[in-house]
């Protein structure tokens, strides 16, 4: 029997053996296959990433430090693994959506209208609806509602206004710069589209050459205007300023700012502020009446010359603007749309439209119209 049962072992133990070998061969297989499908699975993530369009930031961020760095050196590797999957010779490529959701929260810290106002994405050409203040009565138990009480509804929105930032930059000082450069140029770009989007959004003019009305040209907000031939910013006092807030309505104080170029500030408010308690100069933020003062330099700075008509102070609850954003942050390098000069593209668009929400939520000092 024992025989046997060796004899039986030594037919059946190579058998087992090369089974087992046969099992692992069948193993690593699979398991080449399983990395070569997640490493063609990572290639077309990183083809996807670099293909779609830049969503926009919903929560503000800002780059400080070893942040910036860090991101920065991010960027350079992502770019230079981007440049071996391929570039558009018309367009070039997209930046990575991580690296311009970092680098677009530099325009949250830059604009006023995105730290203040109101942003509301939209995948499409949309009219977001607006309502004026809604009509509330006492009624009887088990009285009926008789009154056909409605808000006052508009509208903001229609198509979305393209605004673009373009710089071109030889590639040798790409190379030979000892800093990011390519970052650096992209936060140049964004800061001219920050304060272009402040300076539409605040006084823009759509009867003039801007694609929409601002603040200060909307037909709703509350106008103060200088009295007759005051036609120059220098005309203005501190009291036609401290009298802005009693023009809005009551509930839009609460979170109300004064919105004027710093020098407009120093060379009115400061000189005409003698009794005590108008201004505060003792905090970093200063104030007026205890409202905060926001400065901005897309506001129309202090001049002796004659602007009629025209507004330079804004008073009010900033959260009632909206800034509508059709979601297309692009921002695109590209090496081959300058070939034959050796040179770099860098592209960043936008396309937005904005409009007050609630007109009595603002007040504008105007100078008189002559």
């Amino acid at each position: 029997m024992d025989n046997i049962k060796k004899e039986l072992e030594g037919i059946l133990n190579p058998i087992v053996e090369k089974t087992k070998a046969n099992e692992e061969l069948l193993a690593k297989i699979k398991e080449d296959i399983e990395k070569n499908v997640k490493d063609l699975n990572e290639q077309k993530e990183v083809l996807k990433a670099l293909n779609e369009a830049y969503e926009v930031l919903e929560a503000k961020t800002s780059l400080k430090g070893r942040d910036l760095y860090k991101t920065a050196k991010w960027f350079r590797d992502i770019r230079k693994k981007a440049m071996n999957t391929g570039t558009n010779s018309e367009g070039g490529y997209l930046v990575p959506q991580d690296v311009a959701k970092e680098v677009f929260g530099w325009i949250n810290n830059i604009s006023l209208i995105r730290r203040y106002g109101t942003v509301i994405p939209v995948n499409s050409d949309a009219i977001v609806p607006t309502f004026g203040a809604v009509t509330v009565r006492w009624i009887a138990e088990n009285a009926q509602y008789t009154n056909d009480d409605k808000p006052t509804v508009g509208g903001i929105g229609g198509a979305p206004k393209k605004l673009m930032g373009y710089i071109l930059t030889s590639n040798e000082l790409l190379e030979d710069a000892n800093i990011d450069l390519l970052n650096y140029l992209f936060q140049l770009i964004i800061t001219g589209l920050a304060k272009e989007e402040d300076r539409v959004c605040l006084v823009g003019n759509g009867s003039g050459s801007d694609p929409f009305d601002g603040i200060g040209y909307d037909d709703n907000v509350v106008v103060s205007s200088l009295a007759s031939t005051k036609t120059a910013y220098s005309d203005a006092t501190i009291d036609d300023i401290i009298a802005l807030p009693g023009l809005v309505n009551s509930d839009a104080l609460q979170n109300a700012v004064y919105v004027m170029h710093p020098s407009l500030f120093y060379s009115i408010v400061v000189p005409g502020a003698k009794t005590s308690g108008i201004i505060n100069l003792t905090d970093s933020q200063k104030k007026i009446l205890g409202y905060n003062v926001v400065f901005s330099s897309s506001m129309p700075s202090y001049s002796t010359s004659e602007n009629a008509g025209k507004p330079f102070v804004i008073f009010g609850d900033m959260s009632k603007f909206a800034l509508i954003d059709r979601m297309n942050y692009k921002m695109t390098v590209s090496k081959d749309v300058r070939f034959d000069y050796d040179q770099t593209a860098l592209k960043v668009v936008e396309r937005i439209i904005g409009g007050v929400a609630l007109g009595d939520a603002f007040a504008v000092l105007k100078t008189a119209a002559s």
